[in-house]
């Protein structure tokens, strides 16, 4: 903050004697913007995992079983300016346009992505964008919800119960 704004805030405490601490924060704080997605509880209400499942499913482009081909690239490795995207291997499509053995890209645009760092994870994702380039966001794919509830009810909507090898949560580090 410069201290042009430091100036100003304290400007404004003299004036009014007293600002509270929430107050203060939030003007603080208003003049960055916010670009973690985060979820602060997890939902596991039966019925409104059930709800957000059924909506993820039905507003999804494309729902597939996919292998990490090439995995997207985070940390010290990537590089500047260029967008992380993984390449999936398609092996069963329960929703969308795609043939099994066809290859997808899945972009990475912002921490309300699922990252797919892991080369050979196989997954059952849903997936938002266009043929060409799809996002896994975390909010659809069960983020925010007790995980495996909202699994089974991805898998009573594809009609197939996730294989052992698929894994439960896409992404996370092994």
């Amino acid at each position: 903050m410069s201290h042009r704004s430091l100036m100003t805030l304290h400007a404004i405490t003299q004036r009014i004697g007293f600002v509270p601490l929430s107050l203060l924060s939030a003007l603080v704080l208003s003049r960055f913007p916010a670009h973690a997605c985060s979820y602060p509880r997890i939902e596991k209400s039966p019925a409104r995992i059930r709800q957000a499942a059924q909506s993820a499913f039905s507003k999804a482009d494309s729902v597939v079983d996919a292998e990490v081909i090439s995995p997207m690239t985070f940390g010290s490795a990537w590089k500047e300016g260029l967008t992380p995207m993984a390449m999936l291997k398609v092996l069963n499509t329960w929703k969308g346009p795609h043939n099994k053995g066809e290859f997808i890209f899945v972009i990475y645009l912002s921490s309300c992505d699922i990252g797919l760092p892991n080369a050979g994870e196989k997954i059952r994702v849903v997936l938002s964008g266009g043929h060409d380039m799809y996002r896994a966001e975390l909010r659809a794919n069960g983020y925010g919800y007790a995980q495996r509830p909202y699994n089974v009810e991805i898998d009573r909507l594809v009609r197939r119960v996730r294989p052992a090898y698929i894994s439960a949560y896409p992404g996370m580090q092994k």
